[in-house]
C-alpha cells in the first residue's frame, strides 16, 4: 500500500511538469525549456539544504526563489 502511494504522490507531482511542458511546446509553439530546469533546479537547492540542516520550510521557500530566479533569466 505504501509503494502505491508513493508511486501515485510521484506521479501527481510530475503531472504538473508534463502540464507545463505541454503548454509550452502544444499551445503556445515555442520552444522553452524553463519549465524543466527550474523544477530540477529548485529541487536541487532543496536538497542541497536539507542536507545541510536547514528546516524544510526554509528550505522550501529558497526552493520557490530559485524557481523565480530562473524564470526571471530565461525571460530577460
Amino acid at each position: 500500500m505504501n509503494l502505491l502511494f508513493g508511486a501515485i504522490s510521484m506521479g501527481l507531482v510530475l503531472s504538473l511538469l508534463g502540464l507545463g511542458v505541454y503548454i509550452f511546446y502544444r499551445v503556445l509553439d515555442t520552444f522553452d525549456l524553463t519549465v524543466d530546469g527550474s523544477f530540477a533546479f529548485g529541487a536541487v537547492i532543496a536538497g542541497v539544504l536539507l542536507t545541510r540542516g536547514i528546516s524544510s520550510f526554509w528550505a522550501s521557500a529558497a526552493r520557490f526563489v530559485a524557481g523565480m530566479a530562473a524564470g526571471a533569466v530565461s525571460g530577460v
